[in-house]
């Protein structure tokens, strides 16, 4: 699937980016992929969880976050939401994809 971003996305991200690439790294981590390929629901399920991850985390650095009405706050969700599966899709694929399972199997850890 191929996603259009739009500058407005882009250029939120660009002004953010060393900030979200410290989240983006923490996520990929912290969401365990090993956990998603032996007993979640795969990479779809994966990928979800760190966009959301890293898409809460940036509004919450919002100065009105918790002022923001409903529609408000959820048109900025899918903008950075859009934003960040657009530029990191594949980031977070190749990170599940070449995930070191070994200490996993089947059921079980070792």
């Amino acid at each position: 699937m191929k996603f259009i971003i739009t500058e407005s996305q882009y250029n939120f991200i660009k002004r953010r980016y060393s900030f979200i690439r410290q989240l983006m790294d923490r996520e990929l981590v912290d969401q365990e992929p090993c956990y998603y390929k032996y007993y979640g629901t795969g990479f779809n399920s994966y990928k979800r969880a760190v966009l959301e991850g890293v898409t809460e985390f940036v509004m919450q650095e919002f100065p009105n976050f918790y002022d923001m009405d409903e529609e408000e706050s959820d048109e900025k969700w899918e903008m950075i939401y859009d934003g960040l599966e657009e530029l990191f899709s594949n980031e977070i694929e190749d990170y599940y994809d070449n995930a070191d399972c070994s200490e996993y199997e089947e059921g079980t850890l070792k």
